[in-house]
């Protein structure tokens, strides 16, 4: 189980580190929302969830894309 953990801390490491990617409130508000119904439901919705608000905000011009 240690080395389980351990493995788990090394990924979320690696995963935190593009959060330095994330700029303006529309990529703030799909990383909550993605995050939250990851969290609440399960991992396959969070991702559904997010890449349909992705789409919706860049189909409105809510988000640029560099």
């Amino acid at each position: 189980m240690s080395i389980i953990g351990a493995m788990m801390i090394l990924v979320g490491i690696e995963l935190a580190k593009f959060i330095k990617d994330v700029r303006g409130k529309a990529d703030i508000i799909i990383l909550i929302i993605t995050t939250g119904l990851s969290i609440i439901t399960n991992i396959a919705i969070g991702f559904i969830a997010g890449i349909t608000l992705y789409k919706i905000f860049k189909k409105f011009e809510i988000i640029r894309i560099n």
